[in-house]
C-alpha cells in the first residue's frame, strides 16, 4: 500500500549556490504510520467436553503476521482435577519477549517471520504433570509505502550576478547516509520545480538534496540537506 505524505520539502533557492556553471573546477555533486492487530486464537470445543480424564489441548498450528498480538488459550477438560499451576515455554525459533508465562493463557507480539514452537505444562494438586504444544508460523507484515514530495526554487542567477540562460534541469539525490546519497532521479523538465518520490518504506531516515544541471551536462553544487524520517 502507498501512503501520501502531506510534506513540501523545500530546498534552498540555488541562486547563492550557483557559481559559474561553465567551470569545471566549481563543480561539485551531493555528498555521496499502524497499531498492531489482536488475534486472539483458541482451539474449537470438543465434541463433548465431558470426560472422565483431564486434558489440556492447544490448536496442533496456527498463522500469523509479524507484529500481530497473539493470545493462545488452550482448552481444558476434566473439572475434577485442581490445576496448581500453568508454565509455558517456548522451544523453538526467533526468541520472544514474555511478560508472564505462569497463567492460563500466553500474550505475545509475533517477531519476524519465523516458525515458532511453544508447549504449556499444567501441574494438579497431586504433582501430575499434563502437556500439550503448539506450532506458530509468522508471516511478514504488510509493508506500508509512503510517498514524499520535494519542491525547490528555480535558480535564476549565477553567483557572479550574470543571468543564468542555460538550466535544462535538475538532479535529486537521496539515501538513508547523508555522506553518501545512492539514489538519483533526473528531473529533466526546467518548468518542473517539485517532484514525488514513491516506494518509501516507514520508519527510516532520509536525506535529500537537489542540484541544477546547465546545457554543458554541468552541475551545480548541493542545495541544502534535507532529513527526514518517514
Amino acid at each position: 500500500m502507498n501512503y501520501l505524505k502531506n510534506l513540501s520539502i523545500t530546498i534552498n533557492s540555488f541562486h547563492l549556490l550557483l557559481s559559474c556553471l561553465f567551470c569545471l573546477s566549481f563543480l561539485t555533486s551531493c555528498n555521496s504510520g499502524s497499531s498492531s492487530d489482536t488475534l486472539t486464537l483458541a482451539p474449537n470445543s470438543a465434541e463433548s467436553a465431558e470426560s472422565a480424564e483431564f486434558t489440556i489441548n492447544l490448536p496442533a498450528g496456527i498463522t500469523v503476521k509479524a507484529g500481530d498480538i497473539v493470545e493462545l488459550t488452550p482448552e481444558i477438560n476434566g473439572e475434577s482435577t485442581t490445576i496448581v499451576t500453568y508454565q509455558w515455554k517456548q522451544t523453538s525459533g526467533s526468541a520472544v519477549t514474555l511478560t508472564t508465562n505462569d497463567r492460563l493463557y500466553l500474550e505475545f507480539t509475533a517477531p519476524v517471520n519465523d516458525n515458532l514452537t511453544f508447549e504449556v505444562v499444567a501441574t494438579d494438586s497431586d504433582g501430575i504433570q499434563y502437556t500439550d504444544t503448539i506450532n506458530i508460523t509468522v508471516l511478514p507484515a504488510d509493508e506500508i509505502l509512503n510517498s514524499i514530495l520535494i519542491s525547490w526554487n528555480a535558480p535564476i542567477l549565477n553567483t557572479d550576478g550574470s543571468e543564468l540562460s542555460n538550466l535544462v534541469g535538475y538532479k535529486i539525490y537521496y539515501g538513508q547516509d547523508q555522506a553518501q546519497l545512492d539514489k538519483t532521479i533526473l528531473v529533466s523538465d526546467v518548468g518542473l520545480t517539485s517532484y514525488t518520490i514513491d516506494d518509501l518504506p516507514s520508519g527510516i531516515n532520509y536525506f535529500f538534496c537537489v542540484t541544477a544541471i546547465n546545457s554543458a551536462g554541468y552541475e551545480s553544487q548541493k542545495s541544502e540537506m534535507v532529513e527526514y524520517i518517514l
